[in-house]
């Protein structure tokens, strides 16, 4: 092999090796987007949650709007002591499932059962000082506007 030859030869070696480095290069990317692909979909998949602190303003109010998305759950919680009464009111643009929660360990206690409603009022008398959580649950496939209206008692 002549000089010339072997030039065109490590050229050639350089070539493949550009190549080969830049088609595993191509996969890789390829293989990092499918798995984000994947992941966002998975992510989108599961149920939309928005969780808000209950804030109390001046006077012991809490007045929210908030939108629930399409599958999506929408929670208001905050702690509350033994002997406390809340007075609370929500209307909604359409049915939620609706309930007043709290856990103990792995259960949940339901102060308010789970239902449907497109809009409640009542007064909460806490029994035991715990972070209580008013819930709505969208099952439609439309977004649903509530506005939210508590006041320590």
């Amino acid at each position: 092999m002549d000089a010339h030859e072997a030039k065109h030869f490590a050229a050639c070696k350089v070539d493949d090796a550009f190549r080969s480095t830049r088609a595993t290069i191509r996969n890789s990317l390829f293989n990092v987007a499918a798995a984000l692909t994947a992941l966002l979909a998975l992510a989108g998949a599961g149920v939309r949650a928005e969780v808000i602190d209950i804030r109390w303003a001046a006077g012991g109010r809490f007045e929210r709007v908030l939108t629930v998305a399409p599958g999506g759950v929408a929670e208001v919680c905050g702690s509350l002591a033994s002997g406390a009464r809340v007075a609370w009111q929500f209307e909604a643009d359409a049915a939620l499932e609706f309930n007043i929660h709290y856990h103990v360990a792995k259960d949940v206690i339901y102060p308010i059962a789970p239902a449907s409603k497109v809009k409640a009022q009542d007064v909460l008398r806490v029994t035991q000082q715990q972070d209580y959580c008013w819930m709505w649950r969208n099952a439609t496939d439309a977004s649903v506007t509530l506005r939210l209206l508590m006041h320590k008692l």
